[in-house]
């Protein structure tokens, strides 16, 4: 036996025949005044955190599903209107990559009228919690794009 810790996840049917989730921490060390291995033994039920975390996952693959889903370009970015993701709508093709979207402004990213509207549509969204609709026309290499922001 060596000095150290040991920490495990493992599951077993409890007497009632429900599946059971134990998170085991087990410590020992040499105790020369007793001349004896201490060990320390903890085992906690875990079952509901291992549910709540296979019913999130469940959850982000189906909302991710949806998503894919939908034709539209889908940004997500700050209130300082830095993007944190997108997902590439198969209606558009964008000219900026995911990879390269990400981390950049607004304003590095659309022509700098577009980038005023589309601030302006976001402020007023998260000031007043109202969905904005607008429609912008955007010419990316020699191709116009009509963008709508559409309600729900």
């Amino acid at each position: 036996m060596t000095e150290g810790t040991f920490t495990e996840e493992y599951r077993f049917y409890h007497k009632d025949d429900s599946l059971r989730w134990i998170s085991g921490h087990l410590t020992s060390r040499w105790d020369e005044a007793t001349a004896s291995w201490l060990i320390t033994a903890v085992d906690i039920d875990i079952t509901d955190r291992v549910c709540a975390e296979e019913a999130l996952r469940q959850s982000e693959a189906t909302k991710n599903q949806i998503l894919k889903a939908i034709p539209d370009l889908i940004v997500w970015m700050t209130a300082d209107g830095t993007c944190i993701d997108l997902i590439e709508g198969n209606s558009i093709n964008t000219v900026i990559s995911r990879v390269d979207a990400i981390g950049k402004n607004l304003f590095d990213l659309l022509p700098i009228e577009l980038a005023h509207q589309r601030m302006n549509a976001i402020q007023h969204a998260l000031r007043t919690g109202d969905v904005q609709i607008y429609e912008q026309q955007i010419e990316l290499n020699y191709y116009n794009y009509y963008l709508i922001n559409r309600d729900q």
